[in-house]
């Protein structure tokens, strides 16, 4: 099987990678300097989803904004003091500062267009793709931090391989376990904590 392992390992990546995304566990996490060309921010080849983006000489939030929600904005403009919900009338400026930004293709777009007051660079944080297993890349985080999650992940491609299709079940229902596990793992880790206070007693 040596020369197959290779194969169910990265079968194991692409499912691993679908379930993190889902999971969005920090250790996706990774922060990207980002370059505003013409109104537009490229993504990098391994982005998943945003986290959040931010100018990076005033250090000043954007939030997202739909596609859809972008077009409006940018065809008609919004007064954000006057329409805290996104898309309330009254529409105005359709350039100004970028307060929003909204995903289309591979590319960032601001909203409404900044035009000459574009920032030079924004801090993208962002959900990335799994590095995948190579001769050059040995590891990455999920192997690192679960590996037992990346064995099953193997073994439930082996069954099929080996005609043994009844060890499927076993191999997938240790990867959910694993799996249920990390997610509740990333649930408390994106949640904010707070200090713990002692009860009192009452008598």
């Amino acid at each position: 099987m040596t020369s197959v392992i290779p194969d169910f390992v990265s079968l194991a990546t692409t499912r691993i990678q679908r379930d993190m995304s889902r999971v969005k566990h920090p250790m996706m996490i990774k922060r990207a300097q980002a370059s505003v060309i013409d109104n537009y921010v490229p993504l990098p080849i391994d982005f998943i989803s945003a986290y959040q983006l931010a100018e990076q000489d005033t250090n000043n939030f954007i939030a997202y904004i739909t596609p859809d929600q972008s077009m409006t904005v940018q065809s008609q403009g919004w007064n954000p003091s006057q329409s805290p919900v996104p898309i309330l009338p009254p529409y105005y400026l359709p350039t100004g500062n970028a307060l929003y930004y909204t995903i289309i293709g591979n590319r960032i777009r601001l909203v409404p267009a900044p035009g000459q007051a574009a920032p030079d660079l924004l801090d993208l944080w962002y959900y990335a793709k799994l590095d995948p297993l190579n001769n050059t890349t040995t590891t990455n985080w999920v192997l690192s931090r679960y590996p037992d999650l990346y064995l099953y992940g193997a073994l439930v491609h082996t069954a099929p391989y080996l005609k043994d299709d009844q060890r499927i079940a076993v191999w997938d229902g240790m990867y959910q376990t694993i799996l249920r596990d990390i997610e509740v793992e990333a649930d408390r880790a994106n949640r904010p904590q707070s200090k713990l206070v002692a009860a009192r007693r009452s008598f």
